[in-house]
């Protein structure tokens, strides 16, 4: 059993690393819609 306790580095380092994430995840999913878009596009 690991005893928990409040670390302000390591806090702000979990925010910073889930605020890097979603914002690669935003990043792919506009990437993805933009290339759909092109794709579909295209083909019409």
């Amino acid at each position: 059993m690991e005893i928990a306790f409040w670390d302000p580095y390591q806090d702000s380092l979990i925010s910073t690393r889930y605020w890097v994430e979603s914002l690669v995840f935003q990043a792919q999913k506009t990437l993805q819609s933009a290339a759909f878009c092109r794709v579909a596009s295209e083909s019409a």
